[in-house]
């Protein structure tokens, strides 16, 4: 487990930016490690775990190409690659259980970032997570499967200066 803890940290290290993001999430991510995944996890390693609730065409596996593709993502400042790190940073909660207050606290510095992009010459205005539990609306959502609730939120919802909205968040639903 130690040899996942120092390759978590080899993998953060390898941005030159050390953008106040990936700081924040290794931070977070390895308090969380050390509290909870160690005890759960069997002797593949924490980077071994396979991604709960990917899509088929993410390309990433297990834990530790998941955080790789964060480290990459975090590095691009377009709206697309934006959702994508989100949808992954989500991918990453629901994987290893991490608590609601450390994923908002990871979640965050993203969604700031996100304030300052455009899409096809639009500004982003209001930005709208969806919770667990909530009825699916097709005007707000993308779901990638059949139910009335959803069950992981794999994104958000971005609105321009004007509410209208730019993208919708894709959810898995009950």
């Amino acid at each position: 487990m130690r040899s996942d803890s120092h390759r978590l940290r080899t993998l953060f290290s390898q941005d030159q930016h050390h953008s106040q993001f990936l700081l924040v999430l290794a931070s977070r991510l390895q308090e969380h490690l050390d509290d909870t995944l160690f005890i759960e996890i069997d002797g593949t390693g924490f980077l071994a775990m396979p991604v709960r609730c990917r899509e088929q065409h993410d390309n990433y596996r297990s834990v530790g190409e998941l955080l790789t593709d964060v480290v990459e993502l975090s590095q691009k400042k377009q709206l697309s690659a934006t959702e994508n790190l989100i949808k992954a940073l989500y991918q990453l909660q629901n994987t290893t259980k991490l608590p609601e207050h450390v994923f908002q606290a990871c979640l965050q510095p993203v969604l700031n970032e996100l304030q300052h992009l455009d899409f096809m010459g639009k500004k982003v205005g209001r930005i709208e997570q969806i919770r667990r539990g909530e009825l699916i609306d097709s005007k707000m959502m993308w779901p990638l499967n059949h139910g009335l609730r959803v069950r992981q939120p794999l994104g958000v919802v971005i609105h321009d200066l004007k509410g209208k909205i730019i993208s919708k968040a894709k959810v898995l639903c009950t």
